[in-house]
């Protein structure tokens, strides 16, 4: 009750013009209160700016002599008068160098950092004081600066009082204002109240009675036009009546219209049914098996699903579940996910599930579900494609890769040999050395033993690092992504090629610290970066450098990629590709060196493991200005 109360009361006349006046009210009163005060205040400050100015011009001009002639006594004379000023803060005095000589309150000038005044006058940090600057000058010789701080404390009190002054003020006028409109009002609603309670007796269907007109002009209108629409009403109501016989006949003419179309139903029905059997034809003709679980079992299945689950009989498949044909690891998540399209929490599944036909065997297929209502039921329809034969032709196509990427690792073992050999055989001339000066030493004694014998086991140890290398990168191994850092990887690299490029050839690595780990293959990026070093050592002319560098958090350039990347830079200062082998060079058996010293599949191969790890290669060379290979990986 007291909110349909509430309601009533907002939207009626009194309330907005209560509501009007008292806006305006407050609207003029908040204008004065906020604007004059803030006048004033600009007004007081600037006065308070001038009259500081002045007492600052004056008692420069006052103390000039008094400073010149060094008189002590005619220059404290002089602050004495001024400090019988209260509004005065503090007084400071300087010499030409800026050292304070005397003053009045140093104190407070310097808390408040007196040195940053100007003659114009500028307001304190807390807006309490105006600080001023004068030049103290004697026969055109400046003997230094007076500054001076006036109080602000009594133009805050007035503004303060002002601002008091203003809200009784406004206070007083709104009370006042809505006195006022609630006496208009009371005059302006009380014919309107009288004329309320006609309308409800008009209302509820007794169109003899009329509003009585009232001494306003405007509401003796509204009253007299509402008299013409009550009479206006009676002569409709006659009026309806005949409306009413009219529409009596129009209804029996529909009625006969609607059995006309019943029959068009009828005919829009047999359409139906005819695509329906066409739409059945589709999916008996189906080479995926379609299938329809009402209630978890079967509903309906076209002749391709019983092929697939090799079941040639519908009667068999009868009551039975797709569940029944799914591998037993993946019932739970298959069944999940049904449940969920079947209360609405999923539109439709679309992934790959392992099937056991009715003979035992196993296939691999891509599902497809969505729900839909089946014979008045809700249902799911099941789309199944068969896919081992893909996945087993994707399988060759990875162990061909395999194939190939072991034959590229061939040809790189066989490019390094020579200097692996010369490496390798330094070892053995080591062990060969250590061993001859056992053999002929003339007097064996412990210190010589031991040293020969160490010279000898870190020669072999080195040989066998060399060796363990090589056969690791060697072996055939499976794709196998792990947590990698790229730095460790380009020190091995690097380890590899310092003992086996020419002496001519200077290798120099920049690595980027706190460099994060990515998902690679180990043994894939060691192929990668060989390539690009063993093509940088091809392309310089006997003598030159090859720089390997990492850089950290870098945006991808190229558009729809984001994220952060690494990246990997193997540059040299060789001869350099123009534009036309640029295009080619990932083209599989494409090579520029002569016969018989390369296969064209290195850099193919490059590109291919990039794609394996979700990363992309930059190019930047020029003819006679070197070549960049970057490799970019995401974090």
């Amino acid at each position: 009750m007291k909110k349909l109360f509430s309601e009533r009361f907002t939207s009626t006349f009194r309330f907005r013009l209560y509501m009007l006046f008292s806006g305006a009210v407050l609207s003029v009163s908040l204008f004065i209160y906020f604007y004059f005060p803030h006048q004033f205040n600009d007004q007081a400050i600037v006065a308070a700016r001038s009259k500081a100015m002045t007492i600052a011009d004056i008692s420069a001009y006052s103390i000039a002599p008094a400073i010149y002639f060094n008189d002590s006594d005619a220059l404290q004379e002089v602050l004495s008068a001024t400090q019988r000023n209260s509004e005065i803060r503090y007084i400071i005095i300087t010499d030409y160098k800026q050292h304070v000589a005397a003053g009045y309150n140093v104190e407070i000038g310097l808390r408040m950092n007196y040195d940053i005044a100007s003659h114009d006058g500028t307001l304190s940090n807390d807006r309490s004081t105006v600080m001023t600057r004068a030049v103290i000058q004697f026969n055109n010789l400046t003997l230094g600066n007076i500054y001076l701080g006036l109080s602000l404390d009594k133009l805050a009190e007035d503004v303060a009082e002002t601002k008091k002054t203003i809200t009784f003020i406004s206070g007083i006028i709104l009370i006042i204002g809505l006195l006022v409109v609630y006496i208009v009002a009371r005059f302006l609603t009380k014919p309107l109240e009288t004329m309320a309670q006609t309308f409800h007796q008009i209302a509820r269907g007794d169109f003899s009675q009329h509003v009585q007109t009232s001494g306003y002009v405007e509401i003796s209108q509204l009253g007299e036009a509402f008299n013409h629409m009550v009479d206006d009403l009676a002569s409709l109501q006659s009026e309806l009546r005949s409306v009413n016989r009219t529409l009596e006949n129009r209804i029996s003419e529909r009625t006969t219209d609607l059995q006309h179309e019943i029959v068009q139903h009828k005919k829009t029905e047999v359409a139906l049914r005819e695509s329906e059997e066409r739409f059945r034809a589709l999916v008996e003709l189906s080479p995926d098996a379609i299938v329809v679980l009402s209630d978890g079992t079967f509903a309906f299945i076209n002749p391709s699903a019983l092929s697939m689950f090799r079941v040639y009989s519908i009667e068999k498949m009868s009551g039975r579940s797709l569940l029944e044909f799914l591998h037993p690891a993946q019932v739970n998540l298959f069944e999940e996910s049904l449940n969920r399209i079947l209360h609405g929490n999923m539109v439709n599944i679309f992934s790959e599930y392992a099937f056991v036909r009715n003979d035992g065997t196993e296939f691999i297929a891509e599902v497809a579900a969505t729900r839909l209502i089946f014979r008045g039921k809700i249902a799911v329809q099941i789309v199944i494609r068969d896919i081992s034969e893909r996945i087993r032709n994707e399988r060759k196509k990875m162990e061909l890769e395999q194939q190939l990427l072991h034959v590229q690792k061939k040809e790189i073992i066989s490019t390094l040999a020579s200097g692996l050999a010369h490496d390798i055989l330094n070892i053995l001339g080591i062990i060969g050395t250590s061993i001859n000066k056992l053999l002929f030493m003339k007097i064996v004694n412990q210190e010589s033993l031991l040293e020969s014998a160490e010279q000898i086991s870190k020669a072999s140890e080195r040989g066998k690092s060399l060796v363990r290398q090589l056969l690791s990168f060697a072996r055939k191994s499976e794709l196998n992504f792990d947590s990698v850092s790229i730095n460790t990887i380009v020190m091995e690299i690097t380890s590899v090629i310092q003992r086996t490029f020419p002496v001519t050839i200077a290798i120099k690595i920049d690595l980027s610290n706190d460099l994060p780990q990515i998902r690679a293959d180990n043994n894939q990026l060691h192929q990668a970066l060989l390539n690009l070093c063993l093509n940088a050592r091809d392309a310089i002319q006997e003598t030159g450098m090859i720089t390997i560098a990492t850089t950290a958090s870098i945006k991808p350039s190229l558009p729809g990629l984001q994220g952060d990347y690494i990246c990997v830079s193997v540059s040299d200062d060789g001869i350099g590709m123009n534009e036309e082998i640029q295009r080619r060079i990932y083209e599989p058996f494409f090579t520029t060196k002569s016969e018989g010293t390369g296969s064209g599949l290195g850099m193919a191969m490059v590109k291919g493991i990039m794609e394996n790890h979700r990363g992309f290669i930059e190019i930047d060379s020029a003819e006679g200005k070197g070549t960049t290979f970057r490799l970019f990986f995401p974090v």
